[in-house]
């Protein structure tokens, strides 16, 4: 339920700001769905707020034919996007169902998450999933959170079938990136990212969601059910600037991409 709301406001906001039709659908969708968001996962619904608001202001963004007025208008709009975002995020944590999600808490439930699983992992001789990123520094956590949701875990980490699934899945990702790093080099990765609306708003939904769940999550069975929102924005980002950036796909993912959808079917 939380996924499909995700997409559904995604795409109600697509055809209100930027197909410019079914306002009053769209508008039923996100709040229908906003209120689903809010009652069962409201962290979800704080992070898409933030990428949904920086998506829009880009799309503005790229209207500007100058391109050093772009760039003054991207900075001023990136910043205050950043701010209003803030304030919305506040304003929501602020009901009870909320608080706990409020920055100031969010550090402490992230400590007290890693004590529970690694007593856990103690009294059951350290034979389940239990990880840790091992890390006070906020820039370190940040890699860290978006490591262990995007790229963990790692083949030596994996105890169980399940796991593997997991290792799998994680595997994937980790190619797909450091193939696309090797090719067109680490900068292009990311200013590709930035440099399409949908690709910047791929990227802040799956990275602050990615850092949220990896730092507040220490087991990898919790982190493999918390990071699915999450896991679709980031492919799509990575599909669209292999795309942009003229890189072809490896030959088997392409075999995968032609499996799920067909060439007469796709359009990015």
């Amino acid at each position: 339920m939380t996924f499909g709301s995700v997409g559904y406001i995604a795409y109600a906001f697509l055809n209100i700001f930027v197909k410019k039709e079914k306002f009053f659908w769209s508008i039923v969708m996100i709040i229908f769905c906003g209120f689903l968001l809010f009652a069962i996962k409201v962290y979800i619904l704080l992070v898409l707020v933030m990428a949904l608001l920086i998506w829009q202001f880009a799309e503005v963004n790229k209207l500007i034919e100058n391109k050093t007025l772009r760039k003054i208008f991207a900075g001023m709009t990136f910043a205050g996007s950043i701010g209003l975002a803030f304030f919305l995020l506040q304003y929501l944590t602020s009901f009870e169902a909320a608080q706990q999600y409020q920055f100031d808490k969010f550090q402490g439930n992230a400590e007290y998450q890693r004590q529970m699983y690694a007593d856990i992992a103690r009294s059951t001789g350290g034979t389940d999933s239990h990880f840790t990123i091992n890390t006070s520094n906020p820039i370190l956590m940040v890699f860290g959170g978006i490591t262990a949701t995007f790229f963990r875990p790692f083949l030596w980490e994996v105890n169980s079938p399940i796991a593997l699934l997991s290792c799998a899945e994680s595997s994937l990702f980790l190619f797909l990136t450091l193939f696309f790093m090797y090719k067109k080099g680490v900068k292009l990765f990311f200013t590709t990212a930035f440099s399409d609306p949908r690709t910047l708003m791929c990227f802040v939904f799956a990275s602050v969601f990615a850092v949220a769940v990896g730092v507040s999550s220490a087991n990898f069975g919790a982190l493999s059910r918390y990071k699915i929102p999450c896991m679709p924005f980031y492919l799509i980002m990575v599909i669209l600037i292999y795309q942009k950036a003229g890189l072809k796909y490896p030959g088997w993912f392409n075999k995968v991409i032609d499996f799920a959808v067909p060439q007469q079917r796709r359009r990015f």
